[in-house]
């Protein structure tokens, strides 16, 4: 139910960057550690983040503030229709 009424009033982007930034607050105190093993963490964005224009730059800020190394960051989304974003989701999965 939350779901489904954070997604009819558009707030699955403000949870996104909720998460990303909770993700690598939580991460930072043990980034040390983890870099000696090979590990990756899991990060699910809605459809309405990747068609967020604005989300791909705010992802890339985040995680470069963060000292986490963005190898250790597995981007995860279900499918989207394409008249469900507005915008192409390729620029959050750039380098």
């Amino acid at each position: 139910m939350f779901f489904s009424a954070a997604t009819r009033y558009q707030l699955l982007p403000r949870l996104d960057r909720w998460v990303l930034n909770e993700t690598m607050r939580q991460l930072q105190p043990h980034a040390a550690l983890l870099s000696g093993w090979n590990t990756s963490f899991a990060i699910n964005i809605s459809g309405q983040s990747l068609g967020d224009a604005e989300f791909a730059d705010f992802a890339r800020a985040t995680l470069k503030s963060s000292g986490i190394d963005p190898k250790w960051i597995t981007w995860k989304s279900q499918r989207v229709p394409p008249s469900a974003t507005s915008k192409s989701p390729s620029g959050l999965f750039r380098a």
